[in-house]
């Protein structure tokens, strides 16, 4: 059955206006009336729907989709290149709840505002594209670029935070208790600052070590998630 991601979904029985983002879809796969497709809303609702006509559906079932474990949140120095799309894509892959870029005394990458909202609004389409493909019924949000000193400031004290360290850390075994959201984050090309380090350390978080090898940018995000996620 295919699959396609709306922004609200109404109550079993209503009658859906599908987006013109799915109406062209719709039209290029050649689905008639009558067919069926699944809707998603990402923030964990999904259904079962009928074709009426090239714009319309009916609710036919409604589910609340429950992933497990915890939250993970990424907190990502901004990469240069098409780097940032694809660490968008394998986070919502793996299951990641939100990705709040940020921008770092060795970044490359330094949009002005304008660049920066464009760039967040096709990420956030890459990570509803990749929750469609992937059949999450969640889409994470991903936020436009921010200091990361600003950033810091706004993440509860409360919830497990960590940073990605190539020089040491504690092992995943080490960490301590996970909470209801982990927060990582993964420093730039150069990465964090001598200065950003002390920063996460005075702010409480704990640094870990994602093995001996000190991985790429977005080999390094794939591999935290992914430790993270089975933790």
């Amino acid at each position: 059955m295919r699959r396609f991601f709306v922004p609200s979904l109404g109550a079993a029985g209503a009658t859906l206006k599908l987006p013109p983002s799915v109406r062209r879809h719709l039209a290029v796969l050649r689905l008639a009336p009558g067919e069926h497709v699944e809707l998603f809303d990402g923030s964990g609702q999904q259904a079962r729907a009928r074709l009426e006509d090239d714009e319309t559906v009916t609710i036919e079932a409604l589910e609340e989709a429950h992933e497990p474990g915890p939250k993970l949140v990424l907190v990502q120095a901004l990469p240069k290149g098409a780097k940032a799309d694809e660490i968008v894509r394998m986070a919502t892959e793996l299951g990641v709840h939100a990705i709040h870029f940020v921008l770092t005394e060795h970044a490359v990458a330094r949009p002005d505002e304008g660049r920066g909202q464009k760039k967040t609004s096709r990420w956030q389409r890459i990570a509803e594209e990749a929750a469609r493909q992937s059949e999450r019924a969640i889409v994470p949000v991903v936020h436009a670029p921010l200091p990361l000193a600003k950033a810091l400031t706004a993440i509860p004290a409360t919830d497990l935070r960590l940073v990605a360290w190539a020089r040491g850390g504690a092992a995943l075994g080490a960490l301590p208790p996970t909470t209801d959201t982990t927060w990582v984050a993964v420093g730039p090309e150069g990465g964090f600052s001598d200065a950003e380090l002390d920063a996460f350390d005075r702010a409480g978080w704990t640094r870990y070590s994602l093995g001996p090898h000190v991985l790429r940018v977005d080999t390094a995000a794939l591999a935290a998630l992914a430790q993270l996620a089975a933790r």
